[in-house]
């Protein structure tokens, strides 16, 4: 999830920096939401310490599901359907070699 990067700044002894890998960045909507639902439910009326917001405009963030051309859903806009390989194995259909 981590790529441990050495980094040395004129003058000073090398260090180490720790950059998101691809990994990492698509775990990121998952810690954010979780971010999200406890601010919302644990915090209180105002929320928790920390604001998921836009840089440069402040504007807050909101995690929610949204399709990959970009419209945003609702819970009953959603299902869970098997895929590839595996609801092929579901329906008795053997998975083509």
């Amino acid at each position: 999830m981590f790529e441990k990067r050495r980094y040395q700044e004129p003058g000073k002894r090398s260090r180490y920096e720790y950059l998101l890998t691809e990994m990492g960045r698509d775990l990121l909507p998952a810690v954010f939401a979780l971010m999200q639902w406890g601010n919302k439910h644990l915090q209180g009326k105002d929320g928790g310490p920390l604001r998921l917001v836009q840089r440069g405009t402040g504007e807050p963030v909101v995690i929610g599901p949204r399709t990959v051309s970009g419209r945003d859903l609702e819970l009953e806009d959603l299902a869970i359907v098997a895929h590839g390989d595996w609801a092929d194995t579901q329906t008795g259909d053997q998975p083509s070699a």
